[in-house]
């Protein structure tokens, strides 16, 4: 259950189902928020967070005062919506579920957090293989997927950036995949070969979905990739220069 959540919230599209327009993160992000409210307590590493997000609520609402634009006020609403309300909800409701399977142990929530990051990214992979090699596949899912026509019509010819779970793979996504390489810098270090191969499949699957998604997070993806080597290189000449001594 926490990999499939996990998978809807960082990936998913909106889908047309029963004639219903669905999109998973806002359900989640609802239940989150309800779950943190209930309690009558928000974590304190979210805090800043909320904070944040009420003042560009306020920013908002001070410039609908000023220019009457209620167009534009949508707009940002929507946009704020989409990408902090959501997202910080459905990190609260990730947050429950991995407490309640973890409470009291820091180190099996990370692992449990990471397995199922590794899940969704390798979900993701699947599912865009599966979209650009299954004709078939992919019009099932097309005929359910809310796309604009512009983008609906590339899904439908097999376009590469018209894949993945939320049926559309461009510089957002793609960025999102190299914030998400971060998280597994500690199998880069680790002394233990079963970690490092972990790390190498891993960076494999980011790799080739931020090519498919576009240039921005491939960029990401190459920085980041330097970073940890060239930090795994200091490492092991500090290593050896103590040994030395």
């Amino acid at each position: 259950m926490l990999n499939l959540i996990v998978t809807f919230s960082l990936f998913s599209g909106s889908y047309i189902l029963g004639g219903i327009k669905v999109y998973p993160p806002a359900l989640f992000a609802i239940i989150g928020f309800l779950l943190c409210f209930s309690n009558y307590r928000i974590p304190k590493n979210l805090v800043t967070q909320f904070i944040f997000i009420g003042v560009l609520l306020a920013l908002c609402c001070l410039s609908f005062f000023i220019s009457q634009n209620s167009d534009f006020l949508f707009l940002i609403f929507r946009y704020i919506t989409k990408a902090c309300l959501i997202p910080l909800g459905c990190c609260l409701f990730i947050r429950h579920l991995v407490l309640r399977l973890a409470a009291d142990e820091p180190y099996l929530r990370q692992k449990l957090l990471r397995s199922a990051i590794v899940f969704a990214l390798c979900f993701q992979f699947l599912f865009t293989i599966a979209q650009l090699t299954l004709p078939t596949f992919r019009s099932e899912f097309n005929s359910i997927i809310d796309l604009t026509s512009e983008w609906k019509h590339l899904s439908e010819e097999g376009h590469f950036r018209a894949t993945g779970l939320g049926g559309l793979s461009i510089y957002d996504t793609s960025i999102c995949y190299g914030l998400l390489f971060f998280i597994f810098y500690e199998w880069c270090f680790s002394l233990k070969y079963k970690d490092n191969i972990r790390f190498v499949t891993v960076s494999l699957v980011i790799i080739a979905l931020s090519l498919i998604a576009g240039r921005s997070g491939f960029i990401l993806v190459f920085i980041v990739f330097y970073f940890i080597i060239y930090t795994l290189q200091g490492n092991v000449s500090i290593q050896f220069f103590s040994a030395s001594a």
